[in-house]
């Protein structure tokens, strides 16, 4: 049994004669009407065309818009690496009352997501020979930081070989709440490893080349406490744009709710296969979740009034189908140390 999710590449043909989006950024460039009800500057309307494919243009910078909370400099104390030293710094923050909310409008097995239902979620796009297409899942941790899955960049050839999607829900039809991004950097963990067995330290960051304007379709979702587990939880759900094995279309965001196992459950049922640790965090029954194109999406749970992100996509079993078998993410409250120490010091 193969322990990895493998990437389905789907071709789909882009050629566009129209704005760039650089003519999107400061000042905002040349700008068109758009239908939208809100619209924040320098947001991106596909439903425009030109040339007969998807054109990439401007709202105006005179319609209504959304003005984001201002972020804060916060304290991020965490121990750095194996020696076990504390260290203090300032990282700018969301302020943790802007994060993990869900519009009120309300994978395999899974159901078709409502339109913008998860503000957060991420579809990092790689370009080929043809345009770009959906390569893995991600989710929206800041105004200018995602996370997501270490193995879906680690044969990548730079942060220009990608495209940041967000504000998605059906990858065929643009709706015109959609924003495209630049990658300024991507970080994978250090001790990464594609080549042991349970993809220890399957995370990674990746930073936008400018901060992104916060509205109704585009939000962050909370960081957990680093004492999480989530184990009791009835209210975590998977998202993603990967195979759904003729269970729904895989074209449109779709969404799961699913049980969290205990690790111990986990590593008995993957014993010999694969290797479950502290990092890690299991769901499902192994015949509905996650599968190819799914990696490095979101496993976002509900505490309170909040969505709080506990997981990162990073294994399972390659026919998405073997009974018992839970699908392996990997664990952020395990990885918050990292985490605050990589945006810190980038």
């Amino acid at each position: 049994m193969n322990d990895s999710l493998f990437i389905l590449c789907v071709i789909i043909v882009q050629l566009a004669d129209c704005f760039s989006v650089q003519e999107c950024e400061p000042n905002y460039g040349r700008c068109i009407d758009t239908n939208l009800d809100t619209c924040d500057e320098g947001q991106i309307d596909e439903r425009y065309t030109c040339s007969g494919y998807w054109g990439i243009k401007c709202c105006k910078s005179s319609v209504t818009r959304t003005t984001p909370e201002r972020a804060t400099t916060a304290s991020a104390t965490f121990s750095t690496g194996s020696t076990g030293t504390t260290t203090t710094g300032s990282v700018t923050v969301r302020p943790q009352s802007g994060c993990g909310l869900m519009p009120e409008n309300r994978i395999v097995g899974g159901r078709e997501s409502f339109a913008n239902r998860w503000p957060w979620m991420v579809s990092i796009q790689q370009f080929g020979w043809f345009g770009s297409v959906h390569h893995c899942g991600a989710a929206l941790i800041s105004d200018q930081w995602i996370i997501t899955a270490a193995h879906c960049l680690e044969r990548a050839y730079g942060p220009k070989n990608f495209k940041i999607r967000l504000g998605e829900h059906n990858q065929n039809a643009q709706s015109g709440t959609e924003m495209y991004l630049d990658l300024e950097k991507y970080i994978l963990h250090e001790d990464f490893s594609s080549k042991k067995s349970g993809f220890p330290n399957d995370i990674a960051l990746m930073k936008l080349s400018h901060p992104v304007q916060f509205n109704r379709y585009i939000q962050p979702v909370c960081l957990p406490n680093g004492d999480d587990t989530f184990l009791d939880n009835k209210e975590c759900w998977i998202t993603g744009w990967g195979l759904t094995k003729g269970t729904g279309d895989d074209n449109v965001l779709n969404e799961l709710r699913v049980d969290i196992s205990s690790n111990e459950a986990c590593g008995r049922k993957w014993a010999g296969e694969g290797s479950v640790n502290d990092g890690h965090v299991c769901i499902g029954d192994g015949i509905n979740g996650s599968c190819q194109g799914d990696s490095g999406g979101p496993l976002s749970c509900k505490v309170g009034n909040r969505w709080v992100l506990a997981g990162v996509t990073s294994w399972g079993d390659s026919e998405c189908n073997a009974a018992g078998f839970p699908d392996v993410y990997s664990r952020i409250s395990y990885f918050l140390p990292w985490i605050q120490r990589t945006i810190l010091n980038n």
